[in-house]
């Protein structure tokens, strides 16, 4: 090799290496794609017809320095499904979704929603797909509704070891039901079948009182408890409490 072609051969490998440099240098949005830094997780739990929505709406537009998405059960099951599983009560949706109307002790109308095996695959579905998006960076508010306590156990092993904000949504029963009536999407009655079994063996980092706030001040508050605690604990404690509850379990013989 002559002079001329070891000059050309340097020339070629040092350009190549420089042309590549600098187009890493410029590719930021491949970059980001594959940080894996955890975004966090806003978590509204409460009934139906309690607020939750009104206030994940505003809750998107209060945090501004990077996109929050919006995850839940009528995003990632409800808006899922084929519609005939949500506007009939069919037996033969059993297997996903069945509803049962019914009345109390006192004559309120009660309408009570289940989940079959098919239903509750959907819901864990949902789970993990919450965690997937929040493990690639994202952040998300999510409206929740424990129905069943295995699903928040699910939820709490997912995310168990990301920045998870726990937050009850309440309200006046009175006042519940006053709204599943002004939206009428959701069966009368439905709203009093699960509005305090919704809470059971929840841990919260926070607790809002939805019976006279508006979605604006409800997030603000929300908002104000978030930017003055970096590490929300409530998830760490119910997978703690998780854990030696199935470590208690005696296998069968």
């Amino acid at each position: 090799m002559n002079f001329a072609q070891a000059l050309t051969l340097y020339l070629l490998v040092y350009g190549t290496l420089l042309a590549s440099q600098v187009s890493a240098e410029n590719r930021p949005e491949q970059q980001q794609l594959t940080e894996k830094n955890n975004g966090i997780v806003i978590i509204l739990n409460g009934s139906s017809a309690v607020g939750k929505s009104s206030i994940q709406r505003v809750l998107q537009e209060t945090f501004t320095d990077d996109p929050f998405l919006a995850m839940g059960i009528d995003k990632c099951f409800v808006e899922l499904l084929p519609k005939r599983y949500i506007t009939t009560i069919a037996k033969k949706n059993k297997e996903v979704i069945w509803g049962r109307p019914s009345m109390d002790e006192e004559g309120n109308p009660l309408f009570y929603v289940d989940f079959g095996p098919k239903g509750r695959k959907i819901i864990l579905g949902m789970n993990s797909a919450i965690a997937a998006y929040v493990r690639r960076g994202n952040s998300v508010i999510v409206d929740y509704i424990a129905y069943e306590h295995a699903w928040l156990d699910d939820l709490v092993r997912e995310l168990h070891d990301c920045t998870v904000y726990f937050v009850a949504v309440k309200a006046d029963i009175a006042v519940i039901e006053k709204r599943e009536a002004d939206r009428g999407i959701s069966p009368r009655g439905h709203a009093r079948t699960h509005y305090q079994t919704v809470h059971e063996n929840a841990i919260y980092d926070f607790e809002v009182d939805n019976t006279e706030l508006t979605p604006e001040q409800a997030a603000e508050q929300i908002k104000a408890f978030i930017d003055q605690t970096p590490e929300p604990q409530a998830f760490k404690m119910m997978y703690t409490r998780l854990a030696e509850r199935e470590a208690s379990v005696v296998p069968a013989a």
